[in-house]
This record gives structure tokens, C-alpha cells and sequence, in this order.
């Protein structure tokens, strides 16, 4: 996922690509909130694991 910051036009400009195709920013956003999601479960089971051992 990323975001490119551009000039055109006399304007700027953020472009969102996710997957390496360009999204619109909802699009976007809902794909980065559900990897960060995606993320904090699996570190919420590491710390799971950890609590286990002690």
C-alpha cells in the first residue's frame, strides 16, 4: 500500500495504490484498516502465547 504525492496542473495531487494499482482514497483507507486489524490480531496471539509461558 502506498501513497504518492504529486504535482499537475499547477495543483498537488495524492494518489493511493494498493496491491500496485491505483484506488480511489476509501478504497484505500479500508484496505489499511483491515491490515492494520489484521496486525494487531496476530500480536494479540504472540502476546497470548507469551502470557501462556509465563
Amino acid at each position: 500500500m502506498e501513497v504518492r504525492r504529486y504535482h499537475e496542473g499547477g495543483h498537488n495531487r495524492i494518489a493511493y495504490f494498493a496491491d500496485g494499482e491505483r484506488v480511489s482514497e476509501g478504497n484505500w483507507k479500508r484496505k489499511y484498516v483491515t491490515a492494520l486489524e489484521t496486525e494487531l490480531d496476530e500480536l494479540h496471539a504472540k502476546l497470548a502465547a507469551i502470557y501462556e509461558l509465563i
